[in-house]
């Protein structure tokens, strides 16, 4: 075991939820954050947290609760320099922030903010992901016509 080792069973936790393997894929992910902890394996942090809370804890827990982590996932992997990794984690924060139905005109307007760092940052398929969620969320404030919703 090695510090590689939290990041290749984050992403084959993720991986065994396309074969409907919920359980096995929950403690393969909770294996990957013990040694992302035990190893201190800073460089892998955000896309642990991608895979992880992005993935298999959306199916095993409240939606909510990833929100604070995806969070996380990003600005950590700001920090160290993972960007796309940190990008990955902003696509879950705004989805699950969509789902779990917080106030639209917030969610739109930090869409925005976080597309133009994406342009900043070269991410154009993050962009390209967050697209329709955009315009889903613009067409349901206009539609609304409440534009502090």
């Amino acid at each position: 075991i090695c510090k590689e080792s939290c990041a290749a069973m984050a992403d084959c936790s993720y991986l065994m939820l396309q074969s409907k393997e919920v359980d096995g894929s929950n403690r393969m992910a909770k294996l990957a954050l013990i040694i992302l902890e035990k190893l201190q394996a800073k460089q892998y942090f955000s896309r642990v947290y991608a895979a992880i809370y992005g993935g298999v804890f959306c199916w095993c827990n409240n939606l909510k609760l990833s929100i604070p982590l995806l969070s996380q996932g990003y600005q950590e992997g700001m920090l160290i320099g993972d960007i796309e990794s940190a990008f990955i984690n902003v696509i879950g924060f705004l989805h699950n922030r969509f789902l779990v139905g917080d106030a639209l005109a917030e969610l739109g307007k930090d869409i925005d903010i976080y597309r133009k760092r994406m342009v900043e940052y070269g991410q154009v398929s993050s962009r390209a992901i967050t697209a329709p969620l955009q315009q889903t969320v613009s067409k349901l404030i206009h539609f609304s016509g409440d534009q502090s919703s």
